[in-house]
Order: C-alpha cells, then structure tokens, then sequence
C-alpha cells in the first residue's frame, strides 16, 4: 500500500490584541494602539470645491458632513443618518441611485494626542476601493499608493501629527469594473456604493522609537501528541535616524526569552526564537486546540516586547493555538 503523509505544523490562530484604550485622554497618548473610531464626518466630492490640504486643515469647517463612526462605507453612513430609509423593505434596496456614488468621497477625523518623543504610526486596515490621505495639511498618500480592498497599509506620520487638534482626511474612490474588490454572491442584494469606503479599522499605533510587528508562532507537535516545540518570530523596526542596540522579549507559557538585535537606521530584520535555542519553547502535554466537536480549543498567551534597558518601547500580545494538520491517502 502506497500512503503518503503530510504534515504541516500551523499557526497563529488570533490576532493582535492590545491592552489599549480606544480613546484618546487630555491630551495624552501612551505606547500602544489606538483605534479612530469616533470623530467622523463624509460628504462627497461633488458638493465640495475644497482640496485635501484644506480639508484637512483645523481651520475648515464641515458644514454640511454626515457624521460617522468608522469603520462604515458611504452608504452604510448615509442610512444611519436617515438619508435612505427602509432599504430591506421589498426592493427598495434595488431602487436606489448609483449615481451619488460614482464620485470619490471624503472621510474626515478630528483627534488629539501629545505625541512628544514618539514614533506614530497612521495604519488602515481597509479602503475600498483607492483613496488620497491627508494629515494637516500634508498628503501622505496617493491613489497609486492605496488602491486594494484586502491590502493593509502603514505610514509613519511622525513627523506630520502636532500635539493638541490633529485632522486627517481621506478621499476615497469606488471600484470600477475589475478592479479586485469585493464580491457578493448572486441572492445577496449589492449595495449601490459598491461597499466604497473605509469598511475596516483605522489605528494609530505610537512606539518609543523601535516597534515589533507581525508576531508568529510555528508549532510542530510529536506523533503521540505528548510534545510541542514552539518556534516564534518577530520583525523589528529601528523607526530612529541613528542605528540602535535592542533587546527583543518573548514571554510565553509562563518564561521569558530574550535576543539582542542591532539595526541601522531605518532598518527591519526578523528576530526568531527556536526551541533549538530555548528549550524553554519545547512544551511537554501541550493543551492542544480541538476542533469543538473533538474537545477544548486551547490559546496560549504570548508577548512580544522590544526594549532599551527597563524602559518597553513597544510591545505585541496575542493568542496561538497548538495543532497539526494532516492529510494522507488510503489504498483506495
């Protein structure tokens, strides 16, 4: 009998969790990251002359804007605001214009922080379909720059935000015909906005200088399940114009690990952490994530931190799962 096995060792089952407030107090703004939720208004770009450096300007009154809380396409805004009503009600969602949605439409934030001696980063993690940011006054993006529905993207605004009132403002443009963005199946009525907008986060991520990111944890179990061994890893970003000298933290399972790490300016590098290295990453009866039906979905907790002496210049905590996926083919 011919079988063959493969077994591939996964996987990072959660997401970035950060103990941070969503809002931002008195002025103040502490290592960590912070979602824009609030502070919103739209208008489309038909009924406004203004350019970008205007609109995002303290000085530019939005008379007229829709509020909003974000995320939330154009559309989904002007229903909560009682411009379209009873959309569900027999094909009124059918009847509505595309019309107002083929022009670009802005999105404009109000917020505030004291940013002194940080790192600030702007990420969006959702735009349909393209869009031109702005950021007091200053663009920082353009449409060749930010034009996919699933592609998430980073900016270090650091030297653009001012302590106190800060105003971004985003033009986003509609998909056309092609473009890759999202689909709809044939029985689920289409928006007439075609989802334009910023329909995922928006989030301002603040560092001392040096930041972790894209955190990762391969898992590799033993055939009778009763050992795991972990491999963990972490990109590091010098944000600073001068090279540094860093210590990179794991905690996970109850220990600690740390690895050294010089960077250039400006410089990334992946930092990883084996069970080779640390016996510390090899788990005996590891709790393992069960399908529900089989048992108990496990998550391990584990942190990443970057450092300069005592002092945490950023850090990443998130939830892992260990497991193994398997296939293989019977003599049939």
């Amino acid at each position: 009998m011919n079988r063959f096995r493969f077994v591939q060792s996964l996987f990072l089952l959660a997401f970035l969790l950060i103990s941070a407030s969503s809002k931002l107090f008195a002025g103040q703004l502490a290592t960590g990251k912070h979602k824009l939720s609030l502070h919103w208004a739209i208008y489309s770009t038909d009924s406004v002359t203004a350019d970008g450096a205007v609109i995002s300007s303290s000085g530019f009154a939005p008379t007229g804007w829709l509020p909003a809380k974000v995320p939330a396409t154009v559309f989904h805004v002007l229903v909560q605001n009682g411009v379209y009503k009873n959309i569900f009600k027999d094909e009124n969602l059918k009847k509505i214009s595309k019309a107002p949605f083929r022009p670009a439409w802005w999105y404009r934030n109000v917020f505030s922080g004291d940013f002194h001696g940080q790192t600030v980063l702007l990420r969006f993690e959702g735009i349909n379909y393209k869009a031109n940011i702005w950021l007091n006054g200053k663009k920082i993006a353009d449409t060749t720059q930010v034009k996919n529905a699933f592609l998430h993207y980073l900016f270090n605004v650091s030297g653009v935000v001012r302590k106190g009132k800060n105003v971004l403002a985003v033009e986003v443009f509609p998909p056309k015909p092609g473009d890759f963005t999202i689909g709809f199946v044939d029985w689920n009525p289409k928006a007439p906005d075609a989802d334009m907008g910023i329909f995922r986060p928006v989030i301002l991520e603040t560092n001392g200088g040096t930041a972790v990111s894209h955190p990762f944890v391969v898992t590799s179990l033993s055939k009778d399940l009763l050992q795991a061994e972990l491999t963990a890893s972490v990109e590091v970003t010098n944000y600073r114009n001068s090279s540094q000298k860093r210590d990179v933290l794991l905690k996970v399972n109850g220990s600690k690990m740390v690895k050294h790490v010089s960077l250039l300016p400006g410089e990334t590098k992946k930092i990883i952490f084996s069970s080779k290295d640390f016996p510390a990453l090899k788990i005996p009866h590891p709790k393992l994530w069960w399908p529900y039906t089989l048992g108990t979905p496990y998550l391990y907790h584990a942190e990443f931190s970057v450092c300069r002496g005592n002092n945490i210049l950023d850090t990443k905590d998130f939830y892992f799962g260990i497991w193994t996926v398997s296939s293989y083919f019977t003599q049939k």
